[in-house]
């Protein structure tokens, strides 16, 4: 069974009593972008465990004298101090702290999939990725903090590299907190995907902080951690982990898997408060002077090479006005429509994916894609449990011979799913040429087919 199919995508909607108004739900609403003062008042087995804890030593692991003043007075499950799978070099993320203990405005951003987005918690004050910015305002309260959460729930992170730049390094987070590991499977696929992400990141022209966190399915200690963690140390990112650290005191018997997740997946408040703490566990040990590194490790070299994630981009209705289109190198888009209808209805944030598309119900109802040029061009699309969506066939290129299904019916499906149909992508195109893709209609539905956008990847530049 597909990994993805058991991603749901549910959260709660909360409201902060702080100066900023969070919201969210399953991949329909708003991510969570919000500036707040830091001043106010906010309300497997374990042998195979083992296996992924061997850590680098890139910073420096000797309690020495600390660098800050700041004190972290949270005190820590013993359990936790063994989330750190790789300490690495630690630079970026210790000068990024001293500018919080100087009272700069900084900000903190999330990607990855549900969790990310809160889904498990009681509410969105509860989950993983704000109970994290809470740290960093309770931590360093002469600061001001902004929270950008492009989580976007059954999503892996192929669509993560096609979206990042747009979704979250166009704010210029100062740290960012990168999240697919029960989203992806632990393959080579997802490992380039993976790869994608993580050197986006650390090339944004702000240089932000980053940190990798691994979360597990809590029932079998499944997730993505040996691919993903092999992309980490070899860019020398900090990584943290819950299959170290909580899964390991479910093998042992020490906590019970219901006792932090209900679905066995999705962590619930206890589960996402300790998700938090791997995080802010490492940044205490940073803090007190456990780590610490001298300078910045240079880029490395790709470790897939031609990996066509490493330049990616996702192009919807809004891509032309925007300039995600131009700034991509992508100038010649364009859309005809034959039967299709822009969505024009105002998208509320990241995690409000079903936006800035195209729909059609109709027989024989078309959508031209032009001026595509990439070595892989997949699409985004809606699947709907309702089984009453039209169906379509994508077309490259002209060749109606080898067109692809795409079905936009999702047979006893938890609800309405974003899809990507890795395959369904074509792959190994020639990327100095422009490309077309015809999405038409096969089979007529009392619902719309929703395409939601097309990634190309691998864009020469």
């Amino acid at each position: 069974m597909n990994l993805r199919k058991r991603f749901m995508a549910n959260v709660m909607v909360a409201t902060l009593t702080t100066t900023m108004a969070l919201s969210l739900s399953a991949c329909s609403n708003g991510s969570q972008e919000a500036t707040t003062s830091a001043q106010a008042t906010t309300e497997a087995t374990t042998e195979n465990v083992e296996t992924t804890t061997e850590a680098t030593t890139e910073a420096t692991e000797a309690p020495s004298a600390s660098a800050f003043t700041t004190v972290d007075k949270t005190e820590y499950p013993e359990f936790i101090t063994r989330a750190i799978v790789n300490e690495s070099n630690c630079y970026r993320i210790q000068e990024f702290l001293k500018r919080a203990e100087a009272g700069e405005e900084l900000t903190i951003g999330f990607i990855g999939g549900s969790i990310t987005q809160g889904s498990g918690a009681s509410k969105y004050d509860n989950c993983y990725a704000h109970r994290v910015f809470n740290w960093f305002v309770e931590t360093f309260p002469q600061s001001t903090f902004k929270e950008v959460n492009a989580g976007i729930g059954a999503t892996t992170s192929e669509l993560g590299a096609a979206r990042i730049q747009e979704d979250l390094l166009s704010y210029k987070p100062d740290f960012v907190v990168l999240e697919f590991s029960v989203n992806d499977s632990d393959s080579f696929f997802y490992a380039r995907t993976y790869e994608g992400c993580v050197r986006q990141i650390l090339t944004a022209e702000n240089a932000p902080a980053l940190i990798t966190l691994n979360m597990v399915q809590y029932n079998d200690g499944v997730n993505a951690q040996i691919k993903h963690s092999a992309v980490s140390k070899n860019y020398s990112v900090p990584e943290v982990s819950m299959k170290n650290s909580v899964y390991v005191e479910i093998t042992k018997g020490n906590i019970e898997a219901s006792d932090v997740s209900k679905d066995m997946l999705h962590p619930n408040d206890l589960g996402h408060e300790y998700t938090a703490q791997c995080v802010t566990y490492y940044l205490s040990k940073i803090l007190d002077g456990t780590y610490s590194s001298e300078a910045d490790t240079e880029i490395p070299s790709v470790i897939y090479e031609g990996n066509a994630f490493l330049s990616s981009v996702r192009l919807n209705n809004k891509s032309i006005t925007n300039g995600v289109a131009k700034g991509a190198g992508l100038s010649n888009f364009a859309a005809k429509l034959n039967g299709f209808e822009e969505d024009t209805a105002v998208q509320n944030g990241v995690s409000d994916c079903f936006k800035n598309g195209w729909s059609a119900k109709e027989e024989g109802a078309s959508i031209t894609l032009t001026g595509l040029k990439g070595s892989r061009i997949a699409l985004l699309y809606q699947r709907k449990p309702s089984m009453k969506s039209a169906n379509a066939i994508a077309i490259l290129d002209g060749d109606e011979a080898n067109a692809v299904s795409l079905d936009g019916n999702f047979e006893n499906g938890w609800g309405n799913w974003l899809y990507l149909d890795d395959n369904g992508a074509f792959e190994d195109l020639d990327p100095s040429v422009e490309h077309t893709v015809e999405i038409r209609i096969v089979e007529a539905g009392e619902q719309d087919f929703y395409l939601a956008s097309v990634l190309v990847s691998g864009i020469e530049k």
